[in-house]
């Protein structure tokens, strides 16, 4: 869910230069060209040169932690991320991408913190609610899950995984037919749903021993996806057990 959330970094329109941080400064706009052309690693020494200098020290902790991330070093980016948080203390973006580090390194409670100060700060995004709803399904908290994704899905109905995330809300509390109700929901309601959603509601008619209906929502699944092997492995397997052999051989 967070590919594309470090890919740029944050380029600065400076109006006032000080003569005492000019090279700080130089330092700043050269390491940002060495990001913007994927040379990541040319790029540290630069924003650490413009964090000694002392000039736009937020920025450049921040930048740094989008090279890091890039470099694959979430440990030490999460480092940067949160010294531009306590230098920038309303600096929404950094509270976003610290929850996200948070969350990738497996804690849970921190990224809860982080993007709740990012919501509290006005950044009332799709992906901050999705995040914040697989933290809280993480730790069992299916009330507050299911109230975060079902907002991503108003802030972005065609957020498909935020749909099968609310379904498996509903999943993990025994309760399949409102996991069924809200895939069938993300059919009628975004364009994006595709066969996954009527294989993952024929799973659940599975589970409630509903075998016809299974079969029914299979077989939509394999009119757009009719290549799907493993899709006609289970589509022939469920006839077998609804004793129509004859239709499993031809699945």
């Amino acid at each position: 869910m967070f590919g594309n959330v470090f890919r740029s970094p944050l380029f600065l329109t400076l109006c006032l230069l000080f003569s005492s941080g000019a090279f700080a400064q130089d330092f700043l706009k050269k390491a940002n060209e060495l990001y913007d052309q994927g040379k990541f690693k040319e790029a540290v020494p630069l924003y650490r040169a413009a964090i000694r200098e002392g000039q736009y020290e937020p920025f450049a902790w921040f930048n740094l932690g989008n090279t890091l991330v890039q470099l694959g070093k979430n440990n030490i980016a999460m480092v940067a991320y949160r010294r531009t948080t306590e230098l920038m203390p309303d600096f929404v973006k950094a509270w976003m991408l610290l929850g996200d580090i948070y969350y990738l390194s497996g804690d849970p409670g921190l990224a809860i913190a982080s993007y709740n100060r990012a919501l509290e700060l006005g950044e009332e995004t799709d992906h901050i609610h999705f995040a914040l709803a697989e933290c809280y399904l993480k730790g069992r908290d299916f009330a507050l899950a299911q109230k975060h994704f079902e907002k991503a899905i108003e802030l972005n109905p065609d957020r498909m995984d935020a749909w099968f995330g609310l379904a498996e809300v509903y999943e993990k509390l025994g309760d399949y037919e409102f996991a069924i109700k809200t895939l069938n929901n993300a059919l009628q309601l975004t364009a994006s749903a595709g066969p996954e959603v009527n294989f993952t509601i024929s799973y659940y008619y599975a589970s409630m021993d509903s075998t016809q209906k299974a079969i029914n929502a299979m077989e939509d699944g394999l009119l757009m996806d009719p290549d799907n092997t493993q899709a006609r492995r289970y589509l022939a397997q469920m006839y077998l057990q609804r004793e129509a052999p004859w239709m499993a051989i031809f699945t």
